[in-house]
């Protein structure tokens, strides 16, 4: 089998011409094509793709939900990793730079179209230079951010990260649940996020929007 490619793009005819166009590759196989960042995060999941070929940009030009779909996306711990790569029109360098902070191996502009297979490609071999150093990069970042808990705090979001409920921590590490609960409100002033679902997914996209509300 070929690589499996999963397209996601709102505009019905760039999807249809994405997806014509690449399955006339022999060693691509299209194994979906959906058309919203939600839809093809749940696909992701359930088919697990070598790439994913996505527009980041919304009709309205939003992007930030495109940018948690890359984070979501690259970061699932099941058996082998999904690789992202951004194809848009958008060429805003900020927005670029969230892409490859999220886990996006390549953007593309959309009038390098011809040369989409080729880039394919490229992402899809294993540990080549681009993806080492990225992943390298964001570890360094991650580590970094979260410097500012303490040997506890950082347990606790170690465990939360690994899917444990506080009911799951609390049992495990002995705590009463006032502990707990005074160090997950901690942790979570220190990460600037409102629960441990958002502080997992703004470390994904080293995020730095300050909103804080503590665990009552």
């Amino acid at each position: 089998m070929g690589t499996t490619i999963l397209i996601v793009q709102e505009n019905p005819e760039w999807l249809k011409l994405l997806t014509a166009f690449l399955n006339d590759e022999h060693d691509f196989l299209i194994v979906g094509a959906v058309t919203s960042h939600q839809q093809a995060m749940r696909a992701a999941k359930a088919i697990l793709p070598d790439i994913v070929v996505m527009d980041v940009q919304m009709k309205d030009g939003s992007w930030e939900e495109g940018v948690q779909a890359i984070a979501e996306m690259t970061s699932m711990t099941d058996s082998k990793a999904v690789k992202a790569l951004v194809f848009s029109a958008l060429r805003d360098e900020h927005v670029i730079q969230q892409c490859f902070l999220a886990g996006a191996l390549h953007y593309t502009y959309t009038d390098s179209f011809r040369d989409l297979p080729h880039i394919i490609r490229s992402c899809f071999r294993s540990n080549s230079p681009m993806e080492v150093l990225l992943k390298d990069y964001l570890r360094l970042k991650r580590e970094e951010r979260l410097k500012v808990l303490t040997a506890a705090e950082r347990t606790i979001f170690e465990l939360v990260r690994e899917g444990m409920t506080l009911a799951d921590i609390s049992r495990k590490l002995m705590k009463s649940e006032r502990t707990l609960k005074n160090q997950v409100n901690s942790m979570l002033k220190k990460l600037q996020a409102r629960s441990c679902k958002e502080a997992i997914s703004k470390l994904e996209r080293m995020e730095e929007t300050p909103v804080l509300q503590e665990i009552h």
